[in-house]
C-alpha cells in the first residue's frame, strides 16, 4: 500500500463523520418543519403535487430550448403561474 492510498482511506471515516454531524445539524434545526404533516394530517407528507405543477413548464422549457431574453422568460412564467389549475400558482 503507497502513502497516498494509506492517506485517501485515513481520511473517508473523517469525511463520513462530518457528513454525519451536518446532518444531524440540519434535522436538529429543522425538526419543526419535517413533521408538520404528523401534526396536521391536511398536510402530505411530500412536495408530489407541487412537482407535478411545474413538470409542464420544466417539460415546455427542455423542448423548446428557453427563452432568448428575461422579458421572455418573465412572460412565460407569468402566463404559466397565471394558467395553473386549482388557483394554485406554479
Amino acid at each position: 500500500m503507497s502513502k497516498a492510498s494509506g492517506r485517501m482511506e485515513r481520511r473517508r471515516p473523517r469525511y463520513r463523520k462530518r457528513r454525519e454531524a451536518r446532518l444531524c445539524r440540519r434535522i436538529r434545526n429543522h425538526i419543526k418543519e419535517l413533521f408538520v404533516f404528523v401534526a396536521h394530517p391536511e398536510v402530505p407528507p411530500d412536495n408530489n403535487a407541487a412537482e407535478r405543477s411545474l413538470r409542464t413548464v420544466v417539460v415546455s422549457r427542455k423542448v423548446s430550448g428557453g427563452t432568448r431574453s428575461a422579458a421572455g422568460t418573465d412572460t412565460k412564467m407569468a402566463l404559466a403561474s397565471s394558467s395553473a389549475p386549482g388557483g394554485h400558482r406554479a
